[in-house]
């Protein structure tokens, strides 16, 4: 972001920051289905996810297997046993699968 009257840009994070009159902006966006399986990624940043609201708390707990509170902390504990839980609940479905796949005629 660059205000009126600066000659640099600066790094700000503009979910949480107002923008004022004739200031510019560069805005860098992500898009697709992600990078990498849900279960490996960093439990701090899903929470970070869902206390910027771009994910909700069910589907930190239903997609990345993240355990939140209902105020939001993270249950570290529960969240290694449901990602285990997934996990080999992922790999037996990828196994059924493949075998499907490999008996087929």
């Amino acid at each position: 972001m660059k205000k009126q009257g600066e000659s640099e840009f600066r790094e700000v994070n503009l979910s949480r920051h107002p923008v004022p009159r004739d200031t510019e902006v560069i805005l860098s966006t992500g898009s697709g289905g992600g990078w990498g399986d849900p279960l490996e990624r960093d439990p701090g940043m899903v929470q970070w996810d869902v206390i910027e609201d771009f994910v909700s708390i069910s589907a930190a707990r239903e997609r990345y297997g993240v355990v939140l509170g209902d105020d939001g902390s993270l249950d570290e504990a529960a969240t290694r046993a449901l990602r285990s839980a997934l996990a080999a609940r992922s790999a037996a479905a990828g196994t059924a699968a493949h075998k499907t796949l490999s008996d087929a005629p």
